[in-house]
């Protein structure tokens, strides 16, 4: 069974591993990344990032990484993902949906009620089944009655989750 949770100090190891292999073939590939500075981005007292994990066992699966956002036209706050990442040996279970979950329920707990989400071509049928709408197909945002509705079960069983974005509507009970 695969939880969720907001990183602690002593994940700082695991995350610079998946941000390694996340970024292998990433131009920044042989850039040195130092736990000091991932943990003054991610949990120092000028935190730039809110960085959720995803834990099987003892083991990391994966992360999400995501900023408060605030939208001048509408007013309202959000959060803005640029970076989600699974483990090969996990994908294709639900990780990714249960970090975009939890990142969510994170974003409302904060006052926001949208998440703005960017990726790449090769992974745009996973983003675009959640996501209500793209710019240039590299942007989505989560709004609405489906931000509200995937944030409201962020403790869901993966099943329940992919049934609610499959659904027509993700209102709220």
């Amino acid at each position: 069974m695969t939880r969720t949770r907001r990183l602690e100090p002593g994940d700082l190891p695991s995350l610079a591993e998946m941000v390694a292999d996340f970024g292998a073939q990433h131009p920044s590939a042989t850039q040195d990344r130092s736990l000091g500075t991932l943990e003054d981005a991610t949990l120092g007292a000028r935190a730039v990032l809110n960085v959720v994990v995803a834990e099987r066992g003892a083991r990391l699966v994966g992360f999400v990484a995501w900023a408060p956002i605030f939208d001048l036209f509408w007013s309202n706050r959000g959060g803005r993902v640029d970076w989600l990442y699974v483990r090969p040996p996990a994908r294709g279970h639900g990780v990714a949906l249960q970090l975009v979950a939890r990142a969510a329920a994170d974003i409302r707990s904060g006052g926001g009620v949208f998440l703005m989400g960017t990726y790449g071509r090769a992974l745009a049928s996973e983003y675009e089944s959640v996501v209500d709408g793209q710019v240039d197909q590299q942007e989505g945002w989560l709004t609405g009655d489906r931000f509200q509705g995937i944030a409201s079960r962020a403790d869901a069983r993966v099943r329940d989750l992919v049934r609610l974005v499959r659904s027509s509507s993700a209102s709220v009970p």
